[in-house]
């Protein structure tokens, strides 16, 4: 099942043309975006800051693999890849390829970016030696910074994505697994206002923390690992009711 995922993944041109948007929305804001900055570090810090980019990268994350489900099921092709039997596999499998490929089109399209825009800027400077990456920097890491910052803003485009794919799980439909990590994101990001700062779903993607790096780093994959894990049982749950209940 994994594998069968695997192979339309790497054949859906979604797959290779998302991370191609996510450069260009990053080279459009670098070239003609009405804020200038002195180094990349801020440049990057300011990108996934923007609620308009955020947004965007988060809707071309859920493109390769978050409307799997509503396809299969619509189109019934789903009564001849799954039986009741393994319906946890199947379920394992979207949920696993839908978080890769979400996360592996923001990360590779902005780490793209930063390799170009490296070439014509500095890394850092004087202002980018806030936490929790800032002792990264003072110690002569910052690319390893930036990896960091992009590499904690792409999971969390995965979380969204794999919240998408759960809900087509309720309403099997492309719009809904495109636009549902849209909305989420939007909703949850300001409910979770609610909760200490260091756990807010929106600094928490951005990497905006007092702690050290290695702690917060940890932190911030922890906590979007955990909230994936929970769309997961969600989405498996469900599609195991759908399956038992409609599919004669």
């Amino acid at each position: 099942m994994m594998r069968a995922n695997l192979f339309k993944l790497i054949h859906s041109p979604m797959f290779y043309l998302s991370p191609l948007a996510v450069l260009a929305i990053s080279l459009y804001n670098a070239f003609y975006g009405i804020h200038t900055f002195s180094n990349l570090l801020l440049k990057i810090d300011y990108l996934i800051s923007f609620e308009f980019y955020r947004k965007l990268f988060i809707l071309f994350a859920a493109l390769p693999f978050s409307s799997n489900f509503a396809d299969e099921w619509n189109s019934k092709v789903i009564t001849n890849c799954i039986s009741r039997r393994n319906v946890r596999v199947y379920a394992v499998s979207n949920i696993t390829i839908c978080f890769l490929s979400a996360f592996a089109v923001v990360f590779a399209g902005m780490m793209i970016y930063v390799f170009v825009q490296s070439a014509q800027m500095p890394l850092y400077d004087e202002n980018s030696f806030f936490p929790p990456y800032g002792e990264l920097i003072k110690n002569g890491a910052p690319m390893l910074a930036i990896t960091a910052i992009v590499f904690v803003y792409a999971l969390s485009c995965a979380m969204w994505a794999v919240m998408g794919l759960a809900a087509t799980a309720f309403f099997p439909s492309r719009y809904i697994a495109v636009c549902a990590p849209f909305v989420f994101s939007y909703m949850f990001e300001r409910f979770s206002k609610i909760v200490p700062g260091e756990f807010q779903l929106g600094p928490l993607s951005q990497s905006w923390s007092g702690w050290e790096p290695l702690p917060a780093f940890a932190k911030s994959v922890a906590v979007i690992l955990s909230i994936t894990a929970v769309c997961g049982a969600i989405f498996t749950i469900k599609v195991k009711r759908r399956i038992e209940n409609e599919l004669p």
